[in-house]
């Protein structure tokens, strides 16, 4: 079974097979520095943009998350 956590940020491009991101807040906790990720969409389970500030939050795959060192 596949766990899945929340990050919050920028989507500042994609691909065809991946998404470059910026990095605000992994699990609603602010990053001490912002960093910025290439995430295979293969590992991204959901994706939404806030209407109102416009910032984009995804549901990424832990392993994945481990992998970028972001956890």
């Amino acid at each position: 079974m596949t766990i899945y956590l929340s990050i919050k940020g920028t989507c500042l491009r994609e691909t065809e097979k991946a998404v470059q991101f910026r990095i605000d807040e992994v699990r609603d906790t602010p990053v001490d520095q912002t960093e910025t990720v290439w995430i295979p969409l293969s590992q991204v389970e959901k994706r939404m943009t806030s209407q109102r500030d416009g910032e984009d939050t995804m549901m990424i795959s832990e392993w994945i998350a481990e992998k970028i060192g972001i956890l």
